[in-house]
């Protein structure tokens, strides 16, 4: 539990090492061709104590008799004392859609050398070059590859973290207000914090973590085993 406790004291090193040790010793580097944000919270389901419970359901709107809905990416409790939970929001950015932003057009099918250079690129670049990046993704709704800077992602992925934060710290929803609409948390009247990470990664070992402003809250939460 020790990962869990740091997580908690704002202190992502241990949770980085682990996630890092997963993918570079437990993965095999050709299965991150097709690696995506799926494939990216299962391996952080896999190195983290049971004290989870992911895509968890959050009432966001209401209107009448319709529900706006909103699913934190994973949401982890504190199995001891129930003073604090952490929002995980995760974000990935895969290695085709990172060289195809560099050449400006999708690459169908590039070769392993080629990925792996970009990979052992990735782990060393600064911060302001991995931001500046173009990225390439397939648009499900508008069926077709866009291209999007690697900033504007991540503030995105911050936006909704935010969100999540301020709708969970209000407890379980009602007919009156918004908040947690997920049987698998339990929700009680007691102080807690409520912690947010945005945790982000590319290609295989670069990984960034953004930290979302801690939140009093009126409840504590625990999983409703």
């Amino acid at each position: 539990m020790l990962m869990l406790e740091e997580i908690f004291d704002n202190n992502m090193n241990l949770f980085i090492d682990e996630l890092k040790h997963y993918h570079k010793n437990v993965k095999a580097f050709r299965s991150f061709k097709f690696y995506n944000e799926t494939s990216f919270q299962t391996a952080i389901e896999n190195i983290l104590p049971n004290c989870f419970i992911s895509e968890m359901r959050l009432i966001a709107d209401r209107k009448d008799q319709l529900y706006k809905y909103m699913f934190v990416d994973m949401f982890l409790c504190d199995v001891k004392f129930g003073a604090y939970s952490a929002a995980f929001e995760l974000k990935y950015f895969n290695l085709i859609g990172l060289l195809s932003g560099e050449s400006g057009r999708w690459e169908e099918n590039p070769s392993y050398q080629s990925l792996f250079n970009l990979d052992q690129k990735l782990k060393n670049e600064s911060a302001d070059r991995l931001l500046d990046r173009d990225y390439i993704y397939w648009c499900k709704d508008e069926h077709k590859h866009k291209s999007i800077k690697v900033k504007n992602y991540i503030d995105n992925g911050e936006i909704q973290l935010n969100t999540y934060i301020n709708i969970l710290k209000r407890g379980i929803s009602s007919r009156e207000k918004v908040g947690i609409f997920d049987n698998r948390i339990k929700c009680s009247v007691g102080n807690s914090f409520v912690m947010g990470y945005l945790i982000v990664c590319f290609g295989t070992e670069r990984i960034m973590v953004k930290h979302a402003k801690v939140k009093k809250c009126d409840y504590m939460f625990s999983l409703n085993r």
